[in-house]
């Protein structure tokens, strides 16, 4: 299950799409990593060929839904932080920070990735609309 079928091509094309991509990938867990003899991580294969084995086509939509779901929960998590909570929701608030695990940190991290890739978007789409003015000097 994806949310976008194809990477699109990074050569001929926009780049924001395949980075759009690639989060995804990393999201639902369709990644191998290759491994080298020190332990570091030197190649990563993505996509069709590194997805995980489940147990039926449910299994699968199943495990995107959860990761969808928990990437657009960190977002909700996310914006409270940037924009302050109601007084009410104050304790529950500090309740989900001191006991956020790795996985929160996680899918906070690919809620913000997923938002930057947008904002690529807006800037590809925005950036050659409207030529330079022509100012050679400095203003008065």
């Amino acid at each position: 299950m994806y949310e976008q079928r194809s990477a699109g091509d990074p050569v001929s094309g926009p780049l924001y799409p395949v980075l759009k991509w690639i989060l995804e990938q990393l999201n639902l867990v369709n990644f191998e990593l290759d491994i080298d003899e020190d332990k570091e991580v030197v190649g990563i294969t993505l996509g069709r060929d590194a997805i995980p084995t489940f147990s039926s086509k449910d299994a699968a939509i199943k495990h995107a839904q959860s990761r969808f779901w928990a990437v657009n929960l960190a977002g909700v998590f996310a914006k409270a932080r940037e924009e302050g909570v109601e007084p009410q929701f104050d304790g529950l608030s500090k309740k989900v920070t001191l006991n956020a695990k790795e996985g929160a940190y996680t899918n906070t991290e690919l809620h913000y990735a997923f938002e930057l890739v947008k904002v690529l978007g807006r800037i590809r789409k925005k950036t050659f609309i409207l030529s330079a003015p022509p100012i050679r000097r400095k203003g008065p």
